[in-house]
């Protein structure tokens, strides 16, 4: 964990990373760099290139992004940086990778982390996956995927984040009521036959 830090720590020094979100041109070397850097040995120096590499969101670092993910089968915090970092780069076509290691990858934090990924890249293909990590056997993931359907904002998600509401975790149902509340406008809490008579009387 401090190895982790202090090499996160020497990106943020020693290597500027333009802020996301603000509009400036990104240092292709930088990107070039941290790119290789991916294919480190050391797998804390991946974590630290893919944190990078997703603060940096260039686009073209999608495909080693995906190719760091698949090379690291043994390590489940370098897949869950990649997984993050494709959130970040504001490109459509990284939703598909990031709904594979939200569907399959055998880990909850990564699935976690790819579910929440889903909801910052904000994309309406991420939808679909997202409902279906609904019924994920993790609490935390299944959290996850109904706080990122509130965040994209989509009205297929209504009806499955009201059967959410039944989940046998708590923290997922007041997910699901946020996220609900964030789609409709309603404030109706936890409460689903509230929300099923809210539904049936807005059909």
């Amino acid at each position: 964990m401090v190895k982790w830090m202090a090499l996160t720590f020497a990106v943020l020094v020693f290597s500027p990373i333009p802020l996301v979100g603000v509009a400036q041109t990104v240092d292709t070397s930088e990107v070039e760099k941290y790119i290789a850097q991916l294919k480190d040995p050391d797998k804390d120096m991946q974590k630290a290139a893919a944190w990078a590499l997703g603060e940096l969101g260039d686009p073209k670092a999608l495909k080693p992004l995906i190719k760091a993910y698949r090379a690291a089968d043994k390590f489940w915090d370098v897949r869950e940086a990649a997984v993050e970092a494709m959130g970040k780069l504001e490109e459509p076509k990284a939703v598909r990778h990031i709904a594979k290691a939200l569907k399959k990858d055998d880990s909850w934090d990564v699935r976690k982390s790819a579910a929440k990924a889903l909801g910052v890249l904000g994309e309406p293909k991420g939808v679909k996956p997202l409902i279906k990590a609904l019924a994920d056997e993790h609490e935390s993931v299944r959290k996850a995927a109904a706080a990122s359907l509130g965040k994209i904002g989509d009205e297929k998600a209504i009806e499955p984040l009201i059967d959410t509401l039944n989940d046998e975790n708590q923290g997922v149902q007041k997910e699901a009521a946020s996220s609900l509340e964030e789609i409709t406008g309603e404030d109706l809490g936890a409460e689903y036959d509230a929300w099923e008579n809210w539904l049936n009387e807005s059909e």
